[in-house]
């Protein structure tokens, strides 16, 4: 693996997010990924939060990163811009959102096969026809 000049920053990231319980990804940055995408997604309790990792202050955001940031942030996301002197900020962002109300999440619990579902339809149909 390539080591980039900003790879002791995400690897602090990681390590702060993992700590905390936050779900994230991180988008390849090898063509694969979209241009400006953000070096972590994450959600912290169903809240969007991008992180984009630069090895200093000094370091800039691309163009795309700045559009893409201003595209988040309009969507009601919080995004941070962490490098090796703020690193800290991200524990208390997500903190900071670990104690938000949690908005409602829905997603339908996983049923297990009872062997009625294995039964083909007609043999159902007739079995609750004969009831």
């Amino acid at each position: 693996m390539e080591r980039t000049i900003e790879t002791p920053v995400k690897e602090q990231i990681r390590n702060a997010l993992n700590g905390r319980g936050v779900y994230f990804r991180m988008p390849p940055a090898n063509g694969y990924g979209k241009a400006g995408d953000f070096d972590f997604v994450c959600c912290v309790r169903g809240q969007f939060l991008g992180i984009e990792a630069k090895r200093d202050d000094k370091e800039e955001p691309t163009t795309l990163q700045h559009d893409n940031a201003d595209k988040a942030r309009l969507a009601g996301a919080v995004v941070l811009l962490i490098h090796k002197g703020n690193v800290g900020l991200v524990t208390q962002t997500v903190d900071a959102l670990h104690a938000r109300i949690k908005p409602p999440s829905y997603w339908p619990e996983r049923r297990l096969l009872v062997p009625e579902d294995i039964t083909p339809p007609l043999l159902r149909r007739k079995r609750r026809d004969n009831l």
